[in-house]
């Protein structure tokens, strides 16, 4: 081997490590972006990305009863508000049913639906008697589109009512 091509080999050795460090480092600051400035403390002494993920994984991600209690209550007790995002309201209902998923609780399939069904306001109360009123239960990821579509529905026909340029302007002849 020539002095030029051990130089080139050691060069590129280098330049890799160089690469997979500057990777690292942006990946401790983009996940330092990530937290809230009162987690800071938790990660301050950890040295690598994957040593901060895991900290705030071992403090956060606990797997025993009260999380599991505490996921099961905010399911159930899943409201939406009069006049929100029900895309928000499906998210966070899937987001605490995948959550009890990841921690072994099975739940069925139509206990999802019905919980999904009542999450939503009063002023749904038509459209959820006519999904009970069926002989099968949609699925929950069927059942998400339908409220979808149904919340969409309803903004088009109020955007209908007002189609005239001024709603509150009459034409009134002599």
């Amino acid at each position: 081997m020539t002095d030029s091509n051990i130089f080139r080999k050691s060069h590129l050795r280098l330049s890799r490590r160089k690469l997979m460090t500057v990777g690292r480092l942006k990946t401790a600051k983009q996940l330092i972006l990530c937290i809230q400035p009162s987690e800071l403390k938790l990660v301050k002494n950890c040295l690598t990305a994957k040593d901060m993920w895991e900290k705030l994984e071992s403090t956060y991600q606990s797997k025993g009863p009260a999380k599991k209690a505490k996921l099961l209550k905010s399911l159930l007790q899943l409201k939406m508000e009069t006049g929100s995002d029900v895309r928000d309201n499906i998210r966070k209902c899937f987001d605490f049913i995948d959550k009890l998923q990841d921690l072994y609780i099975v739940i069925d399939e139509d206990l999802k639906s019905v919980m999904l069904l009542y999450s939503l306001p009063a002023n749904f109360e038509t459209f959820r008697v006519a999904i009970e009123s069926r002989d099968e239960l949609p699925k929950l990821d069927t059942l998400g589109i339908k409220i979808i579509d149904e919340r969409q529905s309803r903004a088009d026909q109020f955007l209908s009512k007002d189609d005239r340029p001024y709603p509150f302007l009459r034409c009134t002849r002599p």
